[in-house]
């Protein structure tokens, strides 16, 4: 489940708007003002989060207990039923559907004892990285430090935030989630988000 393309988060003076943008316009005609909370959630469905990671992500944010985790659920079904009710969710995953790599081709690397796992043309990986590639089978009880996403097209949605660099190669935006690099004059990679948290990084590609 994600937000549908189309859709752009948009600040107008201290307050943040779900609205569509550019073609969806003539197809959509609601937007959404959104409170922090689902502000929060809303970029958590950006990522084709599922409900139940959402939840969990919602009991840290909030430092929520056990016995609190169902009026959580209330508060998330119910912002979902309102997003459902002006067609803003769609059910697919946008980020399987762009991902460069199939599954089959995921590479993983022991650097400096983290470990990283890699989806993206094999192409892009330098040579110096090939002696940190790994064996490790990806499950429940090895999961990576850090997953890096190779992803063809521009992101979704456009990031909003504290500007904390800007030059003629180089913007950087920070808000509560992400940390935003914007290369304006890259014809390889447009853009790349790094959760704050460091676990995954998504770099967006011009170039199939």
């Amino acid at each position: 489940m994600r937000i549908r393309d189309g859709f752009c988060f948009k600040k107008i003076e201290n307050d943040t708007y779900l609205l569509p943008c550019g073609q969806a316009t003539a197809e959509f005609s609601k937007g959404m003002k959104l409170n922090a909370s689902g502000e929060f959630i809303a970029f958590l469905l950006t990522l084709n989060m599922s409900e139940e990671k959402i939840l969990q992500k919602m009991k840290e944010k909030y430092e929520a207990s056990d016995e609190d985790l169902p009026i959580l659920k209330e508060d998330l079904d119910a912002f979902i039923k309102s997003l459902h009710s002006i067609g803003v969710l769609v059910d697919d995953d946008a980020n399987e559907k762009n991902l460069i790599m199939s599954q089959k081709e995921i590479s993983s690397f022991e650097i400096a004892g983290l470990s990283i796992e890699y989806h993206g043309s094999p192409a892009l990986i330098r040579k110096e990285l090939l002696p940190f590639v790994s064996e490790k089978i990806r499950d429940d009880d090895n999961n990576p430090d850090q997953i890096v996403c190779v992803v063809q097209g521009t992101p979704f949605p456009r990031p909003i935030g504290n500007l904390l660099v800007r030059t003629s190669d180089i913007i950087i935006i920070e808000n509560d989630y992400i940390y935003a690099v914007i290369y304006p004059d890259n014809t390889h990679v447009s853009e790349m988000h790094v959760l704050k948290d460091g676990s995954k990084v998504f770099i967006y590609s011009n170039t199939s």
